[in-house]
């Protein structure tokens, strides 16, 4: 139990785009585990009042400080702004090596066909692959780049677990308002749809939750509706 549990769930009726409430949901349930989602747009259309006045008073004065205070904690990290600019300068290289790997590729392939039209083709072939093969070294050197940036961020969040502590319980029970104005909007208009009570959660601390799909080895997320 969190000590803001004494908050009123929030009301959803028609008039409001369900579809948006479980958006926010899923993103403050992510920022909970420091995955920093991009939240321009969504502050938007929450400040434009698209899921009632009450979630956005709340949002704007409450919630919203707090992801934009979490997602700019990283910037701060050094070994995350060294490996951000690793990052910067791979994805630099990326389209470069990519076009000049489909140049010499259809150099190689019309040469074969036409070999009077391409006189280098007799290397074309070769520097395709190496190229095509420095593209594919980008590519998991971008996965490794990120997964290591999530860890060096999960250990600076851990170890600190003490000074957000406050913070994230109030993005729970925020979430947690959201979840069970959700599932007083499906009893209220007798909505039986899995499909439309569908969510994505990283958590599963929540009430009102059902599990259908579980983590695994690729997938690090909970596939729950709202029940």
């Amino acid at each position: 139990m969190t000590a803001f549990q004494t908050s009123r769930i929030f009301k959803f009726t028609k008039k409001h785009d369900i579809e948006l409430v479980k958006q926010l949901i899923h993103v403050v349930d992510a920022y909970r585990v420091n995955k920093f989602l991009e939240i321009d747009d969504l502050n938007k259309d929450i400040r434009a009042g698209r899921i009632g006045e009450e979630v956005a008073i709340e949002w704007k004065n409450r919630i919203y400080p707090i992801l934009i205070s979490f997602a700019s904690m990283p910037l701060r990290i050094e070994g995350v702004k060294r490996n951000l600019k690793i990052r910067a300068l791979l994805r630099l290289f990326k389209p470069l090596s990519g076009a000049l790997a489909f140049l010499f590729f259809f150099d190689a392939t019309f040469g074969f066909i036409l070999p009077q039209y391409t006189p280098i083709t007799p290397i074309s072939a070769i520097l395709a692959l190496i190229l095509f093969g420095t593209l594919a070294a980008i590519g998991f050197s971008e996965v490794f780049i990120n997964i290591r940036i999530a860890k060096i961020i999960d250990r600076f969040f851990d170890e600190r677990s003490y000074r957000f502590k406050s913070d994230k319980e109030r993005l729970k029970d925020f979430n947690q308002r959201l979840i069970k104005g959700l599932s007083a909007y499906y009893q209220r208009y007798n909505i039986t749809d899995e499909k439309e009570k569908q969510i994505i959660l990283f958590n599963n601390d929540y009430e009102n939750i059902e599990i259908k799909k579980k983590p695994g080895v690729f997938k690090k997320h909970y596939e729950v509706i709202i029940k």
